[in-house]
């Protein structure tokens, strides 16, 4: 049984295999992570929901305390050093971000610097 973790979810012609499901699960995003969300709708998944944070250190500090596993994107788990398990999903998942701004070709040079910055270091 795995205790402590991030969902990992294997491919299957039906729907992924996850013997995760009936663990405490944490909830990202007060509920409204709609990658998470929507990880679960199109795989037609139901967690065994048990808390939900607004932060997700929060939820990586309640898992290092036993409290149950979740599902987040390698951007927030990448440098946060914790007692825990963190596995990939899998069939991999990607999520997009987004920057909006009126006019990227009027945007100041700092601006576009950020831009392209933002581009490069967060682009698989």
């Amino acid at each position: 049984m795995l205790r402590n973790g991030i969902i990992n979810l294997k491919p299957n012609r039906e729907r992924p295999h996850c013997p995760a499901l009936s663990e405490r699960f944490i909830m990202p995003a007060l509920g409204r992570d709609v990658d998470v969300v929507a990880l679960f709708q199109e795989n037609n998944l139901n967690p065994n929901i048990q808390f939900s944070t607004l932060e997700n250190f929060a939820a990586m500090a309640m898992i290092e305390q036993g409290l149950g596993m979740s599902i987040m994107n390698e951007l927030i788990t990448r440098k946060w050093q914790c007692d825990v398990v963190k596995l990939p999903l899998s069939p991999p998942q990607q999520i997009t971000l987004g920057i909006a701004l009126p006019s990227l070709e009027n945007a100041s040079p700092t601006v576009k610097r950020f831009v392209k910055y933002a581009v490069d270091r967060l682009t698989c």
